[in-house]
């Protein structure tokens, strides 16, 4: 067994340590705390008000609820894209699974499985809370994709491991040579090379962008570059906002996008941009909605009848499911060669790690694919992007912080090494964006020294930048003797400045 797969097995061991902090911290959670703790800590948002319910793209049902006046969601632990569960109490008590779709001030949207919940079946009286709950599936998803790593014989996950065991590449043949590829002229001589070198590295290459150099203007350029020659790209993050933000930008340039996912935390001026949200504007989308509609009304004529029924209405109830079951798959299939539709006209999909995996993603396979934040990113995550591309783009600064890993012993099982940490320093694949537009030269002075070799410089709009007023690029304040002054929080075990 190669070095490589023993690593991935260490993987597969680490996130399942990671799974079981998670879970039991949650477990933790439901047993020892009462209701009135969950509101009053954030985990359970009571009571609420269910003010619309929809069918939504996919076998889901979308239910808006609002909390009444004085209760506030910001200050709970909900958060887009996370596991909930729906409780209606009435005369009897109703749980539904679901994921937790946008947060507006006062609102919150979720999505439940149609196949668990009627558009009309939680009592119109009933008194309903939301509570998070423990959400294995990313984990599921990262441990499956490891395995299939394990296994994989494509030649790009093959030449990826070759490039991380030996730190260089199997191959550097030239991707599409003789295009004349555009690139922006407004970029600078180091973004431009950059994306040079991406274009024509065949199975992994990465662009090193310590803050304030411009990465994600780069990589927008990118993807416009390779445009000319590929047909789909697709462009990942660990985090849904640096997606909407790429996402919003490339929308901005005309480039066909089609932000997926599991309709987590995206921001309203993508909303257009959503798989829901253009199939909601196609001239079918009105026609497979009726015939959901018309399949639930069915379903809810054949639960009418009663335990004890005789024998016709037996058949009858057998023949109104079937009905209902043929309408449902008749529905599918017509929103599924929509979906397709829309993915064979877009040119980028848009999405987080996880994100990608769905029920219409599932069989999309990309040219490209570029990860975003690749210092935040898990390398499991990113190996769910990379077993769907013919090569991958990481982008992001290694010498940030690392991945947020719970455990101490996925740790030290390496969870929170980074692919990029793993390839960042191959010369031959590996560009670092050298002109940063954030900082005077003197502010960039130590971590240029300390963390980047003295390879960055300052962009000569901010090289001389002083402060509004002043000679100074910066100015220190003392806040000694100003009530200002730090106490340690023994609980917490940290320093805390409250006034501050």
């Amino acid at each position: 067994m190669s070095d490589k797969k023993s690593r991935i097995k260490l993987l597969i061991e680490a996130t399942e340590e990671e799974r079981k902090i998670e879970e039991n911290y949650f477990s933790d959670i439901a047993q020892s705390k009462t209701k009135k703790e969950k509101v009053e800590s954030g985990y359970l948002l009571y009571p609420l008000n269910i003010i619309r319910r929809n069918y939504a793209i996919g076998e889901y049902v979308e239910v808006t609820l609002e909390l009444p006046e004085g209760h506030k969601i910001s200050k709970s632990k909900f958060r887009a894209g996370i596991g909930c569960m729906l409780v209606a109490e009435s005369h009897e008590t109703y749980s539904f699974k679901g994921t937790v779709n946008q947060i507006k001030r006062k609102e919150i949207s979720i999505l439940l499985r149609s196949d668990i919940i009627e558009k009309d079946s939680i009592p119109h009286k009933a008194k309903i809370g939301l509570e998070v709950i423990y959400d294995e599936r990313p984990y599921k998803i990262m441990k499956e994709v490891l395995e299939d790593v394990m296994k994989s014989e494509e030649n790009h996950v093959k030449e990826i491991r070759y490039c991380i065991d030996k730190k260089t590449p199997y191959r550097l043949q030239e991707m599409y040579p003789g295009h004349p590829f555009t690139i922006d002229p407004k970029l600078n001589q180091s973004q431009k090379d950059a994306i040079l070198k991406c274009i024509q590295t065949p199975s992994v290459s990465v662009i090193h962008g310590p803050p304030g150099t411009g990465k994600t203007t780069t990589l927008i350029a990118l993807v416009k570059s390779l445009l000319e020659k590929e047909k789909r790209i697709l462009v990942t993050a660990p985090s849904n906002n640096a997606i909407d933000l790429l996402a919003f930008l490339l929308d901005q340039i005309g480039i066909n996008v089609i932000r997926v996912g599991n309709l987590s935390r995206i921001g309203d001026r993508i909303a257009h941009l959503t798989i829901a949200e253009k199939a909601r504007l196609h001239k079918d989308w009105s026609h497979i909605k009726k015939i959901k509609i018309q399949a639930s009304d069915i379903r809810k004529r054949a639960k009418a009848f009663k335990r004890n029924f005789d024998k016709d209405a037996y058949y009858r109830r057998k023949r109104l499911i079937k009905e209902a079951k043929d309408l449902n798959s008749w529905a599918n299939d017509m929103e599924q060669k929509l979906v397709d539709f829309l993915f064979e006209d877009c040119q980028v999909v848009a999405s987080t790690l996880i994100g990608i995996k769905g029920k219409h993603t599932e069989h999309l396979r990309f040219d490209t694919a570029i990860i975003d934040e690749a210092s935040q990113s898990l390398e499991a995550e990113c190996w769910n992007v990379i077993l769907r591309a013919k090569r991958v783009i990481l982008a992001g600064d290694h010498k940030q912080l690392p991945p947020t890993v719970k455990s101490k012993k996925s740790e030290e099982l390496g969870l929170s090494v980074t692919l990029l940490d793993q390839l960042a320093d191959v010369e031959e694949i590996s560009s670092i964006l050298a002109i940063q537009y954030r900082m005077h030269e003197s502010i960039l002075g130590f971590s240029n020294n300390e963390f980047y070799d003295s390879k960055l410089g300052s962009h000569e709009s901010v090289r001389d930048r002083k402060l509004h007023g002043d000679n100074k690029p910066f100015q220190l304040i003392d806040t000694i003797g100003t009530g200002f002054e730090e106490s340690f929080n023994h609980d917490q075990k940290s320093f805390r400045n409250e006034g501050e």
